[in-house]
């Protein structure tokens, strides 16, 4: 049922815990004036539309309530014009992306799509951990953040974007010390792993007969458990290291190549997988070896990074059978459901930059000779 704009201001209201006379305030009205919106008896003049969304902080859509009605080009060319800013994960671009997606909820303030991109942007530049946090703009990205996550969280009716959101949430709280609130969003998540889109599909699917779908739903479901593994193996080692246990981090990062490995083991291609959000495998097994005194074990692991990124990033023809491999193979169990998304973030001429910056992390190996010829490979990078 449509809810009508005084039910919309009393439900604002309620939810901020104020009075009918404080909210009369501050918007410069009389309290029975609230009073007659709420009860449906009279309606706001047009000229305190504006005051009552800025008040509450909500786009003026929410109030009329038509959240989410907009101009679907408009908007995808906004995405789009965002997304080209960040090929090069520049802090400078990724700002400018993110300035860019903010204009565009000015002319589409109850748009999803560009809340939901611009919650993102938020994660990116404003979560410590990630390499292109922006130290400068941290405030102000993190008040938008909560900002919008609010309108989201309270008007989407996408349970993936509600659940993706509160997880950008969390992790934007805690890096700002806003431990109880992130501690709410935390304990709202589900406790059972098995309830997934996904899974609830394949049942659908299995009660109609649909079995090729059924395979694809559990297919999909299967991959993102690995993502989720893959994501704890690398949170657990870089753990294990702040504690000084190296052994064991190497443990957890061996364990994600060998997740990997195996769930592809008989396919002809193996995706960048171990690529996570917060960072490069690679470089965190050869900085335990580092600290456990095996230099050459360090060096044969960066010596492994270089030859994968060389051999499949750098070759473009390489990405392109493999995107379409990964799209059209339907009855491989896995490859279908792998995307190469994470390409997006990268521009194929600057990976002699990414690998140089990762090898800049090796201070101590830089008088060894096996690592000098590491240096030198990529610089002769095209």
């Amino acid at each position: 049922m449509i809810k009508t704009i005084g039910q919309i201001i009393k439900e604002l209201r309620k939810e901020r815990n104020l009075t009918q006379e404080e909210l009369a305030l501050a918007i410069n009205v009389t309290s029975q004036a609230v009073s007659k919106w709420e009860n449906e008896t009279g309606l706001p003049d047009i000229s305190q539309i504006v005051p009552l969304s800025t008040f509450f902080n909500v786009p003026t859509d929410v109030l009329f309530g038509i959240y989410g009605t907009t101009s679907d080009k408009e908007v995808e060319d906004i995405i789009d014009e965002s997304i080209k800013k960040i090929t090069l994960r520049k802090k400078e671009d990724l700002y400018e992306s993110y300035l860019i997606l903010k204009k565009g909820l000015d002319k589409y303030p109850s748009n999803l799509k560009l809340l939901q991109s611009l919650i993102e942007s938020c994660c990116r530049l404003g979560y410590k951990e990630n390499d292109c946090y922006d130290e400068e703009h941290k405030d102000e990205i993190y008040e938008e953040a909560k900002r919008i996550s609010n309108v989201i969280l309270k008007y989407s009716n996408n349970i993936q974007n509600i659940l993706r959101t509160k997880y950008i949430m969390i992790l934007l709280h805690s890096c700002n010390k806003n431990y109880e609130e992130a501690a709410k969003l935390a304990q709202s998540f589900p406790a059972r792993a098995d309830m997934t889109s996904y899974r609830m599909c394949a049942y659908i699917n299995h009660a109609g007969k649909e079995y090729m779908a059924e395979k694809r739903n559990l297919n999909g479901d299967i991959l993102m458990h690995i993502e989720g593994l893959l994501d704890d193996y690398m949170d657990l080692g870089y753990s294990y290291e702040l504690s000084g246990d190296y052994v064991s981090a190497l443990r957890m990062y061996n364990a994600m190549f060998d997740l990997i490995k195996y769930t592809f083991k008989e396919d002809e291609v193996i995706p960048a997988l171990h690529i996570r959000d917060s960072g490069d495998p690679y470089v965190n097994k050869a900085r335990c070896h580092v600290k456990l005194g095996n230099i050459e074990e360090a060096i044969c692991t960066l010596k492994e990074m270089l030859e994968y990124d060389n051999n499949t990033i750098c070759n473009k023809e390489f990405i392109k059978k493999q995107n379409t491999d990964l799209c059209n193979k339907l009855n491989n169990p896995f490859l279908k459901y792998v995307d190469l998304n994470w390409y997006a973030y990268r521009n194929y001429g600057n990976l002699k930059n990414e690998l140089q910056k990762k090898l800049g992390l090796f201070n101590e190996l830089k008088d060894n000779t096996k690592f000098d010829e590491l240096i030198k490979m990529v610089n002769n990078l095209n």
